[in-house]
């Protein structure tokens, strides 16, 4: 502050000023001083005044400069927001003018497009028409328009009814229908899911004239799959994804009778509205059901299902042909089937991937007897045992009882009920390898059923195509409630490896099932008794039995010499191998009855049978010798160096027949023009052969032959030539009334 400075600077003066005066005595001197000091004082409080006041000033004038400041931003800022909102306005007017711009070359171009239309429709009205048709067309084909629910087979019979009457030169597109992915990845219903694939391949296949085209893409190779590895990809395989992409191509449908079929679907799925859900589905192409009573549409009926028995016969050589590639695909990808099963890690060190042309296996397949089951619907049926003992041959060297994921998965029962039947068929084949699997994909149970020797089903629908298409044979048992078309199909169409056994057969729910049902005996002893007889059972002594196993008189020759050369004692009345009888252990139905001339001759008068013959070794000698004194002859049947022998036998009343037994000795059932020249002429080389051929064909009459074999066989191999040769020359006979054993 320049004041305050200046007035320090003068009271200093006016000090130095006093200190001045300050020896100045006189009083005029000291007046004077005093005067000047009053003035000074004066003058110094009036100069601190003009100093306050000027502060004041000062600062009164720097709070205005802030005002003013603090104005001048207001104002810097309120120029901003007009400069912004003045930027904004132009930028909206900007794009104002641009949408314009866009709406007026919207409608150049709309302007443009209506006058090519109008330009197209005025020049060429042919193109018009024919875009109605396509339209119209494509309106009748839309999966839109039709209700979800329906099926594939559904989706082209009605195009195939609806667009055949049309021009063809008027379909200009092809139509594509594709399968419901659901259909393809179904791991639970493989027969229903197979058989939608192929009968919408069939009806695609009748209206290819039509540019109708169906697609089931199924393999993997058409559809991405999930991204997995190789073998957890294969170990949730389903037989629908190893399906090739073409399937009946190559095969000639009748586009008529596909249309008869179609219609009766069509038909059947308004029916459905009456509570019936079975007949729409693929099964009406394949083998439609009769379930009304009324006289003409019974009519109707049967000539459909006339119908679909020739489309499923003219089919099943082309199916044969695809399971089996799709069995082959499955087993390339997959060839370890360990990681294939469910069980204990024993099962999974003993089982392995089993090759048909090595060994010879039998499947026996369990699953829900029908498809689309939820949990609480999945009936599993169980057959007696003695059913799987008549039905597979004891020379197997595996048998696998193999369980379906939805059997395993819905009915603990059914798990149950596999492992007791292993129990017990590791008792009646003990030289064979018994397993229980369960299996994890249709692929695998296919593929298995499909290549193996043996197959034998449960009912079940699941098992058909495979027991259909199989290279061994197969037991299916008859049901008119899963599957009532396959009777009338077996008898329309020769399949030989086929066994239907009658709906007459016990067949119990597994989770009803007893011990009882399971170990009962056979329901007749001709049918069954013979596979079952002699291999599980103990030979027992039977006083009783030995005195009707005596001979009225003795043997002679070499055969009778035991029975001469034996002395009863007290205690041993008879010749100790004439007591014992074989006793069945486990089915008691099967127990061999004793032979008399009455029991024969009803045997043999309701066989039609007037002949036995009897070819074999010595030691067949020896059996028709014995058959000849058990029928209560007194004379021996012949001597014990005869080749050939042949004697009459008259029964007794009521059977008013009479039979023949005849003999041949022929150590290796081999065709010889001569037998041996000397006794010890051995002219089949490990044995003696006399002709029998002519001999066995100059009789018309129904004969029962008995052959035996292998005593003379010096090898296995030998014997099995021997055996081979001698089937191949019993069948080349052709003989209509030829009843064949051997022993």
């Amino acid at each position: 502050m320049s004041t305050p400075s200046k007035v320090s600077s003068k009271k200093k003066q006016s000090i130095q000023d006093m200190d001045g005066t300050a020896s100045v005595t006189s009083i005029s001197s000291i007046s004077n001083a005093l005067r000047l000091t009053v003035d000074r004082t004066i003058k110094s409080l009036k100069s601190k005044s003009r100093g306050k006041s000027t502060s004041y000033k000062n600062k009164k004038r720097g709070s205005s400069n802030r005002v003013k400041e603090s104005k001048r931003k207001v104002s810097s800022s309120s120029n901003k927001k007009r400069n912004s909102d003045k930027k904004f306005q132009a930028t909206w007017l900007e794009s104002q003018k641009a949408s314009r711009r866009n709406k007026r070359v919207f409608v150049i171009v709309l302007i443009f497009l209506w006058a090519s239309v109008v330009i197209t429709f005025l020049t060429k009205p042919w193109k018009r028409i024919s875009r109605m048709k396509e339209r119209k067309r494509q309106k009748k084909l839309s999966l839109e328009n039709i209700k979800k629910s329906e099926q594939s087979h559904i989706l082209l019979c009605r195009a195939l009814i609806d667009l055949d009457s049309e021009n063809l030169d008027e379909i200009s597109n092809t139509m594509i229908i594709e399968e419901d992915r659901r259909v393809c990845l179904d791991r639970n219903n493989p027969h229903s899911s197979l058989l939608q694939i192929f009968t919408s391949s069939l009806v695609a296949q009748a209206a290819k004239h039509l540019k109708i085209e169906y697609r089931h893409k199924c393999n993997p190779r058409d559809t991405p799959r999930l991204s997995k590895s190789s073998a957890a990809a294969s170990l949730y395989t389903s037989i629908q994804e190893t399906l090739k992409s073409k399937l009946f191509s190559s095969v000639s449908v009748d586009k008529n009778t596909v249309k008869q079929l179609c219609y009766g679907c069509i038909q059947a799925l308004g029916d459905e509205k009456q509570g019936n859900t079975f007949l729409s589905g693929p099964e009406c192409i394949l083998h439609p059901i009769i379930t009304s009573k009324d006289t003409q549409t019974n009519e109707d009926n049967l000539s459909m299902m006339s119908a679909s028995t020739k489309m499923l016969e003219l089919i099943l050589p082309h199916v044969t042909e695809i399971l089996f590639e799709s069995a082959e695909q499955w087993s390339l990808t997959t060839p370890d089937s360990m990681n294939m099963l469910r069980g204990t890690d024993e099962e999974k060190k003993t089982t392995t991937m089993i090759d048909p042309q090595k060994v010879e296996e039998a499947i026996i397949y369990l699953s829900c007897a029908r498809e689309h089951n939820r949990k609480k619907d999945c009936d599993v049926h169980a057959l007696p045992y003695y059913i799987y003992v008549k039905e597979i041959p004891s020379t197997v060297d595996e048998i696998t009882i193999l369980a379906s994921t939805s059997c395993a998965g819905f009915s603990s029962s059914c798990s149950d009920y596999g492992r007791n039947m292993q129990k017990f068929l590791k008792e009646w084949y003990p030289r064979s390898k018994v397993n229980f699997e369960v299996s994890q994909t249709t692929a695998m149970s296919y593929s298995r059923m499909i290549r193996t020797s043996h197959l034998v089903c449960v009912v079940s629908s699941s098992c058909i195509l495979p027991a259909l298409v199989t290279e061994g044979d197969a037991t299916l048992i008859e049901s008119p409630t899963h599957y009532p078309w396959l009777p009338s199909f077996l008898n329309n169409v020769y399949i030989d490896h086929v066994t239907l056994l009658p709906s007459s057969t016990p067949v119990e729910y597994t989770r009803s099932v007893s011990k009882a049902f399971l170990i009962q005996d056979p329901k007749s002893r001709i049918d069954s008794c013979k596979e079952i007889r002699g291999r599980k059972g103990s030979w027992q002594m039977d006083l009783e039995f030995a005195k009707l196993n005596q001979y009225k008189l003795p043997c002679t020759g070499y055969a009778g010499a035991a029975d001469a050369n034996f002395q009863p004692s007290k205690g041993n009345i008879f010749r100790s191998p004439t007591t014992f009888k074989w006793v069945e252990n486990v089915f008691p139905m099967c127990n061999v009855d004793y032979l008399t001339l009455d029991t024969l001759c009803a045997s043999l008068d309701v066989m039609m049978i007037s002949r036995i013959f009897i070819l074999g070794d010595s030691l067949s000698l020896q059996m028709v010798q014995s058959l000849w004194k058990l029928l209560g002859h007194l004379d021996n049947y012949a001597g014990d160096q005869d080749s050939n022998a042949s004697r009459r036998v008259q029964c007794p009343a009521p059977y008013d027949i009479d039979f023949e037994i005849a003999f041949t000795r022929n150590d290796r059932l081999m065709d010889v023009e001569t037998g041996p020249q000397a006794l010890d002429d051995k002219n089949c080389q490990y044995g003696y052969c006399w002709p029998f051929v002519e001999r066995y064909k100059a009789s018309p009459d129904r004969t029962l032959l008995i052959a035996n074999t292998g005593a003379h066989s010096h090898e296995h191999s030998i014997f099995y030539d021997d055996f081979d040769t001698f089937v191949n020359l019993m069948d080349s006979f052709n003989r209509p009334n030829g009843e064949f054993s051997n022993t």
